[in-house]
């Protein structure tokens, strides 16, 4: 499909990273309720269809646009380290201690084995250091190894949950796409165009997924592939259902990016509030904090809970992506943040003491 001379005609989306930002929002809001929700699975009040169709798509989107955001990686190296290896050490240690002191609850103290969502700091630092050594090769070979590996990887006993390597090494190719993605606007236009193809396709992904979803080993088989947690233990339909996964989320994706798209088209509003916001980091760090303490009690109230839970993961977007929340939690998310709240700290405390001194 040509799309070097597509254009957007559309006046309000007209800046790449504008629309790329809305769209990392919407995903980030899905990632919290897809969370909440993911306790439902298994109690009375399943929700499993809603589960599996967000978890179709929302995960790899989010890290096809964090590829879209690392096309500039080799100038930055020292950033890695700031933002992702330092949060990562940071909140495995608040989750271990979590675990440890106040559910009383068995947890792994090893600091390689990242816990709830530390997985995508560790895999999206590894993507980041790997990805500018994929630029001395055709691009379209480098997705297909990665592809490859994505798939055969899950055969070996060795790769699980220790550095996140089976996440790595299964979403490797999604980041590279983003990456190599040109224009995101482009894209956007081009799926518009064909809207009348891609929206009723994603229909029917939707319609098949919630048909799945009634069955009691849909979990285990035909979404495997959207929550991969471990390899495939020589089976060949968890290959499979990796295989077709793949297929139903790369659609799945481009459906939501067309709808995005002709909703900001439509909507300018929504362009413009996202503009505003502080950022996703803190919000997707700390969100698990709320489920653990929240869950318990809004499960038992049976259908009514994951309603609830879509309102609670409102709030906690408002409260955790506005710019000022952000910058106050930024020392926990950022290494420099970090390191200049304490100079700031210790030149405060040196100059208050001299000036008792003098008094």
């Amino acid at each position: 499909m040509d799309t070097t001379t597509t254009h957007v005609s559309s006046p309000i989306i007209k800046d790449r990273c504008e629309f790329a930002d809305t769209l990392k929002y919407m995903l980030i809001f899905l990632v919290v309720y897809g969370h909440f929700i993911q306790d439902c699975i298994w109690s009375p009040n399943k929700c499993t269809a809603v589960y599996n169709v967000i978890y179709s798509f929302h995960m790899p989107l989010f890290i096809f646009i964090s590829g879209y955001f690392s096309k500039h990686i080799d100038h930055q190296r020292r950033r890695e380290i700031d933002m992702l290896l330092y949060p990562f050490l940071v909140f495995q240690v608040l989750n271990i201690l979590y675990y440890r002191l106040i559910t009383s609850s068995h947890c792994s103290i090893n600091l390689f084995n990242p816990q709830n969502q530390n997985w995508y700091l560790l895999s999206l630092f590894f993507w980041r250091t790997f990805t500018p050594y994929c630029k001395s090769f055709n691009k379209w070979a480098v997705i297909g190894t990665t592809l490859l590996f994505a798939f055969v990887i899950g055969f070996s006993d060795n790769v699980g949950e220790f550095l996140s390597l089976h996440r790595t090494f299964y979403w490797f190719p999604v980041f590279l796409l983003g990456y190599y993605c040109g224009d995101l606007m482009r894209l956007a236009a081009v799926l518009q165009k064909y809207k009348f193809v891609i929206v009723p396709v994603c229909i029917a992904c939707v319609a098949g997924i919630c048909i799945l979803s009634m069955s009691e080993d849909t979990y285990r088989y035909d979404f495997y592939g959207f929550v991969p947690g471990e390899g495939h233990h020589k089976d060949f339909l968890l290959l499979l259902s990796r295989m077709m996964a793949y297929l139903v989320s790369v659609v799945m994706s481009l459906g939501f990016i067309c709808v995005m798209s002709l909703m900001c088209d439509r909507w300018s509003w929504i362009n413009k509030t996202c503009k505003r916001l502080g950022g996703t980091m803190l919000l997707y760090l700390v969100h698990f904090f709320f489920i653990f303490q929240i869950n318990p009690v809004i499960i038992p109230l049976g259908g009514y809970a994951p309603v609830i839970m879509f309102g609670i993961s409102i709030v906690l977007f408002i409260i955790f992506t506005n710019k000022s929340v952000v910058k106050y939690f930024e020392p926990l998310a950022d290494m420099s943040a970090a390191l200049k709240m304490l100079r700031n700290a210790r030149h405060f405390l040196t100059h208050d003491g001299q000036s008792q001194t003098n008094q």
